[in-house]
């Protein structure tokens, strides 16, 4: 899922005689996970005696890549290589993000050997 920010800036000049008025528009549209969009709208309108000033129309997007939160599975397989007979355990751990890049999972081996385990993702 991604986070985009839109913020448009428009600037117009009007002249006449003696005055020239300059409104600046700042519109931002913030297109949030879940689908739904939330749009503000700023305006800033100033005028100025003798001044000309040129149109600009100015556009920036910025887009940001939103981290999903993920879950991991694992399947363990370990041996004893202190005892001269080749015993494989197998196992499956689970793992999953909870805060950031704090992780917190469960294990099982074959052999009866439950756990839990805490990890730092970077």
């Amino acid at each position: 899922m991604t986070l985009t920010n839109t913020a448009i800036t428009d600037t117009k000049t009007q002249i006449d005689d003696t005055t020239a008025t300059k409104t600046h528009t700042v519109t931002v549209t913030l297109k949030k996970p879940d689908g739904t969009t939330s749009t503000t709208q700023t305006t800033d309108t100033t005028s100025r005696s003798n001044i000309i000033e040129n149109q600009d129309e100015t556009t920036k997007t910025v887009t940001q890549a939103q981290k999903k939160s993920t879950m991991n599975v694992s399947i363990l397989a370990a041996n004893d290589f202190t005892k001269p007979t080749i015993i494989p355990r197998y196992g499956v751990s689970v793992t999953k993000e909870l805060i950031g890049p704090l992780t917190f999972g469960v294990f099982g081996v074959n052999n009866g050997v439950v756990g839990i385990s805490l990890g730092l993702n970077f």
